[in-house]
């Protein structure tokens, strides 16, 4: 009986240690700093999810050079004021008008993914740019993905991968995040 719990402890770490180097290895693909050309086509709808400026500064310079048709953040603090957003954004006021929604219900990638289909389906959007984080875009493709499956998300992750630059316990917790996401959706 100890045998056979410790080759099942034993083989369960060596899927758990599998799943990290794949990953990682994602990251390091997807985080590339070499963006494709499609990246930076306009997109009928962008979705940012909340969670650092240099999300928001990513955005800006989207909005800037016109690759943001209309533009949802989700998941912003509600003590937040939307002109402390739209200043950091360097939004125009026409901008502000037409293309800039901003929720603030979210308050984890599960609410974000609520949010966002709401919006997405009130504005019968078709295909989506998902702005998020490197190290979370794997389980915001994926729970996004869950809560859309007819709607085409292209990944817009904000990070270079930088071996030096990896906090461990972030990127640990975000890995055993991203498999309760996808052992959540298989047994839900």
């Amino acid at each position: 009986m100890i045998k056979f719990f410790l080759r099942t402890i034993t083989i369960l770490g060596l899927f758990w240690l599998f799943g990290l180097a794949n990953y990682i290895y994602r990251l390091v693909q997807e985080g590339s700093p070499e963006f494709s050309q499609n990246q930076m086509l306009p997109q009928e709808a962008t979705v940012l999810l909340t969670g650092g400026q240099n999300r928001l500064k990513v955005v800006a310079n989207l909005l800037k050079k016109g690759a943001v048709k209309r533009l949802l953040i989700t998941g912003v603090n509600k003590n937040v004021v939307n002109q402390q957003v739209f200043s950091i954004l360097k939004a125009t006021k026409e901008q502000i008008k037409c293309c800039i929604d901003i929720g603030y219900k979210a308050k984890d990638t599960q609410g974000n993914a609520n949010e966002a289909r709401d919006w997405v389906l009130k504005h019968d959007f078709k295909h989506i740019r998902l702005v998020t984080s490197l190290e979370h875009m794997p389980r915001a493709l994926h729970v996004f993905s869950d809560q859309m499956p007819d709607i085409k998300i292209s990944p817009y992750p904000v990070g270079i991968w930088r071996s030096e630059n990896v906090n461990i316990y972030g990127l640990l917790r975000e890995y055993n995040k991203y498999l309760y996401s996808l052992l959540h959706s298989y047994f839900a």
